[in-house]
Order: structure tokens, then C-alpha cells, then sequence
């Protein structure tokens, strides 16, 4: 289905998502976007396609801050500078679907928040560039076309997992370096019975992104 995102029509969201990145990281970790740059109208667009617009933006944009992830420089965000200087932080996939996420997949990104050391760990350990993609054979020349894979399927651990310790905590915070959902200081210990419960049974390689996401999808 097509959309219409600052008066540019995109024929599905993942064109719209793919358009965003690249601004981005076209302007890179610590730039910004104000009422001088041609972009700021798109994005105010953007933004206003979220199911949380109102609050999101509050008394009004000054402007968008960009900024790159934390576990990958390549993968780009921003927040929002309201006219007032409180910031507010907002997800661009959010903004082209219109949908908040389900319960179901917040919970799946703070048990992958929790890991992600252990997957930087393993995929700065072992890419090499020239290395070849198991999958497809394609060459892997940068680590920004890297992708860490379980064998073992992540959603598979996470549900034997969940099986065991069923009490699943259901507040969360926000890691004000990531901008991601995480879990609460008072629910430490489950955290860490996860993160061991995960290492005794994760298995990991290092696979293109197409073969990846081909992987999440199956």
C-alpha cells in the first residue's frame, strides 16, 4: 500500500523507512534538523503519522536531534526538541506504520536490550572483512553489513524461557542511552537469570542482513 510522507509518495513502508535512514545518516550521530534544513517539513510530517503525535510533540517542534546506536554507528534515531527544550524520543517505524507497538513485541526488544552486549561482544570478536555470509556466500566487507544470528532461534530460548520463569515483569524503563525499553532496577535478578539462561543455550554466526531478516521472517 502506498503512502504520502512531506508530499513524497512512497509505494510501501519499507521504501518510506529506507528513505528516512539514509537522511539520517546522511546528516550523522550529533546533527540536527531545524526550520533551515528542506528536511525539517518532511519530518515534521513524519511525526505527525504517529499514534502518540499530540504527546510527542507537546508545545511544538524547535527541532529534530539525530543520533546513532549506541551498539551499531551505522543504525540511526532522533528525538525531538519541543519549543521548550524538553526532548522526547520517537521511533521513525512507529511514525511510517502509525501503529504503537503490540505488548508482545516490547517485551521481545527489552529481553533483546538485555543481550546485546553479549551479541556486540560476539560479532566484534569474530567479523573479519572479506568474510563470506554462510548462507548465500555473499562477501561481508564492512561490519555495518554484518549481522549476528542465533542458530538456535531467539524467539525459541525466549519462549522456553518464559515457560520456566513465567512471572514476566510488565513496567519497564527507558535506558536513557539506548532509548530502549529495558528492565527496572527491582527486577535485576530476573534479568540476570535471562541473560545466564540465554548464554547456556545461544550459539551464534555472522550472516548478511538479507539472509537475516530472511531468518526473522521464517
Amino acid at each position: 500500500m502506498s503512502l504520502e510522507i512531506g508530499g513524497l509518495v512512497f509505494a510501501n513502508q519499507n521504501l518510506a523507512k529506507n528513505h528516512v535512514r539514509s537522511i539520517l545518516k546522511s546528516i550523522g550521530d550529533g546533527g540536527y534538523i531545524d526550520k533551515t534544513n528542506p528536511f525539517f517539513n518532511f519530518f515534521l510530517d513524519l511525526v505527525m503519522r504517529h499514534p502518540k503525535h499530540e504527546e510527542k510533540i507537546g508545545k511544538g517542534v524547535n527541532r529534530f536531534l539525530v543520533y546513532s546506536d549506541w551498539a551499531n554507528e551505522n543504525c540511526f534515531g532522533f528525538d525531538i526538541e519541543r519549543i521548550d527544550l524538553t526532548k522526547e524520543n520517537i521511533s521513525f517505524n512507529q511514525c511510517v506504520t502509525g501503529h504503537n507497538k503490540s505488548e508482545k513485541n516490547v517485551v521481545i526488544g527489552v529481553f533483546r536490550h538485555v543481550i546485546n552486549d553479549d551479541i556486540v561482544g560476539f560479532k566484534n570478536l569474530n567479523f573479519k572483512p572479506g568474510m563470506q555470509c554462510p548462507l548465500c556466500g555473499c562477501i561481508l566487507n564492512k561490519k555495518f553489513d554484518a549481522h549476528v544470528d542465533h542458530i538456535l532461534p531467539f524467539k525459541d530460548i525466549l519462549a522456553s524461557f518464559l515457560k520456566k520463569e513465567p512471572n514476566t515483569p510488565k513496567v519497564f524503563d527507558i535506558d536513557p542511552s539506548t532509548k530502549q525499553k529495558c528492565f527496572r532496577m527491582e527486577d535485576a535478578f530476573y534479568a540476570v537469570n535471562w541473560i545466564y539462561y540465554h548464554r547456556s543455550l545461544a550459539t551464534y554466526r555472522i550472516l548478511c542482513s538479507t539472509c537475516n531478516v530472511s531468518r526473522r521472517i521464517d
